[in-house]
């Protein structure tokens, strides 16, 4: 140990350094002060909480054990950095509101795991040398079920009113002393208390309504008025950041007007020049008032336009809710993923029966249901649920535009191609047309056309509108599905390196935001394992990215089609490496989640019974490549799909058979397949391992061997 860092109630803590020249490392070491059995229980149950949470915004434990004198310590990561105030002061306001919602994630990490922090302040919450925020200190948190801690076990600046009287403390607690952080934050001080234990805000130096009306929901002096979870305050703060309207605030229509405009600067000024056109048309010369007409006709346009999004918004806030209703609905874990699924069908059901009664309730539920299982990637039961209703079209025409983007994707995906392009096309004239133009809505219909119809010309324009979009679109979560979508376009004409770029940015674009989708940052993340396999060769940078897919981010959002992609790319790269068992365990699941959520007659599954079909071959499993490459070729020649990826499967189980002549000729004919070849990301990949394999073969009966 080379020096006390700090000094608490329970105990000290130091810092060390590892001292058996293994490897340098420097750490810091908390040992208590005596052998006192509660306070040995008490520190156990922190290092227990510590060695349960994984989060990069919370100090992580190393080691622990017992000191020779019975008192218990642990080694845990050394922070390299100073509480977040004084000098988070220095910093932009919006630097300082990033820094919040990063530490609302880490809070939120550990209230995920039934643990409360209990004595959250600044002190508390470290900037690393990087930047970044890292909270510490768990050493009064107890857990969510009920666990007890010492009496006055917390700071009174930034206790709750029902902690300061003795209370049991809550998720609400938490956020009570995360709303006078940000206030912190804001003002430089925490706010002063009321005789009652309220506070009382600096109203002047916050300024901002939206941030005032976040702080008094995060500070009500009744826990139930409250945000219920720290990613909801979070949530509120990074809508702040994107010019969008705060939950804290139940604004009409004029508030919600306000937000349109500052996230619109352009709509903002004409706007004003609309104004200044009415008095300058009365005030100077005849030229001026034509010039003022002009700017006025222009600013109708702007706010006819403010009015057409304003009136989806309002759609979509309603389906918002409603889908939060439904989640309330769920009332065990939710892990259990077909047991959400099934309960959510239940209330769409509901919901639709009741359609006539209240179908403006009907359609925010099936636009809520049908687009969670859309973005879930199941796309059997997004169909079942968006289907009827937009067949029907109740409830808002803005919101059945939306949904139908969803249901033609759903279709691609499951093999209806037909019927995808013709909702596809119809909408492209109409976005084409009105202020969806160069939108994030007309980027996901361009580029859905694009990918049902595979010509060239297409995937250009999908360019074009996500280059525009990219212009002016500044918030994270956009701008990585637009950086997505631009790799998938890329593709399309060729640029693999474009591509690559564009997957890398979109899944670098979503890791650093710590209220992404975790749906669209998994398919960022399969999409760029692919580029890494198909177009770099890289097996262990393929790995990596399907093993967070397949970790922490399934826990997530449960299995799905992407999930499914994730085990084939790693089972393609395990057999790449030579690992012929584990590759033919990998692409089998793939397969199977594909089947289960696209279909078995779908491009996706197409794409896994390659897959697994030279897995099947490599095990020496002919007998089964044969059925399914057989079946492959006969979903291939029924839907018009490409032949290509049977004509691969077929080239290795022919040579494995014997029949090299065979095996080349079914190569020539995938080599013929230029345009797929160029275009279909795992095309090229495949037929140079389907040569090494045939080749493999041919020197190896050559040989006699």
């Amino acid at each position: 140990m080379e020096e006390p860092l700090a000094t608490g109630g329970m105990g000290q803590v130091y810092r060390a350094r590892r001292a058996d020249g293994v490897y340098e490392q420097a750490v810091a070491i908390k040992l208590i002060h005596d052998s006192d059995p509660v306070r040995v229980g008490r520190f156990g149950a922190e290092r227990q909480r510590l060695a349960e949470m994984d989060h990069p915004g919370i100090a992580r434990i190393i080691d622990g054990g017992t000191h020779d004198d019975g008192r218990p310590w642990m080694t845990m990561e050394l922070v390299d950095g100073e509480p977040i105030m004084p000098q988070a002061s220095a910093l932009p306001r919006k630097d300082r509101l990033r820094l919040f919602v990063a530490l609302c994630s880490a809070v939120s990490h550990a209230h995920g795991r039934l643990v409360l922090h209990r004595d959250l302040k600044a002190q508390n919450v470290l900037l690393d040398s990087s930047g970044a925020v890292r909270l510490i200190d768990f050493g009064i948190a107890s857990l969510a079920e009920g666990e007890d801690a010492p009496s006055g076990s917390y700071t009174a600046a930034t206790a709750a009113p029902e902690q300061l009287r003795g209370e049991p403390p809550t998720v609400e607690t938490d956020i009570f002393a995360l709303g006078c952080i940000l206030h912190e934050l804001l003002t430089g001080a925490v706010p002063a208390r009321n005789d009652d234990r309220s506070v009382r805000l600096d109203v002047g130096a916050i300024a901002d309504p939206d941030l005032l009306a976040v702080i008094r929901r995060a500070t009500a002096a009744l826990p139930s008025d409250r945000y219920a979870t720290a990613e909801a305050l979070g949530a509120d703060v990074a809508a702040v950041l994107e010019h969008r309207p705060v939950a804290a605030r139940q604004g009409g229509a004029l508030y919600r007007a306000r937000k349109f405009v500052r996230g619109a600067p352009v709509a903002s000024a004409l706007a004003a020049a609309f104004v200044t056109a009415l008095v300058g048309g009365i005030l100077v010369s005849l030229n001026f008032a034509r010039e003022a007409e002009a700017a006025a006709a222009q600013a109708r346009t702007e706010l006819a336009r403010a009015e057409f999004f304003l009136d989806r918004a309002q759609a979509l806030n309603e389906a918002k809710d409603a889908y939060g209703d439904l989640l309330r609905r769920l009332t065990a874990s939710e892990a259990d993923v077909e047991r959400e699924s099934r309960l959510l069908m239940e209330r769409w059901r509901e919901a639709h029966d009741n359609r006539d009664i209240a179908p403006g309730t009907a359609a925010a539920i099936s636009y809520a249901v049908g687009m969670h299982f859309a973005l879930r990637r199941d796309e059997r039961r997004a169909i079942e649920v968006l289907e009827p209703w937009i067949s029907e079209g109740y409830g808002p025409e803005g919101l059945v535009d939306l949904a139908r983007v969803f249901l033609a994707s759903s279709y691609d995906e499951t093999g209806q191609s037909e019927k995808a392009i013709a909702i596809l096309e119809e909408l492209d004239r109409e976005m084409s047309d009105n202020f969806d133009a160069n939108s994030i809505n007309h980027v996901q219909v361009v580029s859905a056309l694009a990918g049902s119809n595979n010509k060239p010309e297409a995937q250009q324009r999908v360019i074009d509108v996500i280059e525009a979009a990219l212009e002016t679109e500044d918030a994270p979560h956009y701008r990585a599905f637009l950086w997505n979508q631009l790799g998938s376009a890329r593709l399309g004409v060729g640029d693999r390196v474009g591509a690559t770029s564009a997957y890398r940015e979109a899944v670098n674009t979503d890791a650093a935001n710590p209220l992404a989708d975790q749906a669209n940052l998994g398919t960022a993340r399969v999409n760029l394992a692919a580029s890494e396999l198909y177009f770099a060769d890289r097996s262990a940078a393929s790995c990596k990215q399907a093993d967070i897919v397949l970790g922490t981010m399934r826990e997530a959002i449960g299995e799905n089609v992407m999930t499914g992609f994730a085990h084939m790319l790693r089972g393609e790269a395990k057999l790449a490496d030579g690992d012929r068992a584990g590759a033919l365990d990998d692409t089998r699941i793939g397969l199977e989640m594909i089947a289960r959520y696209s279909s078995d007659t779908s491009k996706s599954w197409i794409n896994g019974a390659c897959a697994h079909a030279a897995a099947l071959v490599a095990n020496g499993d002919l007998a089964g490549a044969e059925t399914l490459i057989a079946r492959m070729e006969a979903v291939a020649r029924g839907n018009d799909y490409s032949p290509t990826m049977g004509e691969l499967a077929r080239a290795r189980l022919l040579a494995t058979r014997g029949d090299i002549a065979g095996a080349r000729k079914q190569l020539a004919l995938a080599r013929a397949n230029k345009a797929g070849l160029e275009r279909g990301m795992p095309n090229a990949w495949r037929l140079a391992q389907a040569e090494a394999w045939v080749a493999a073969e041919a020197e190896r009966r050559a040989g006699g061997q």
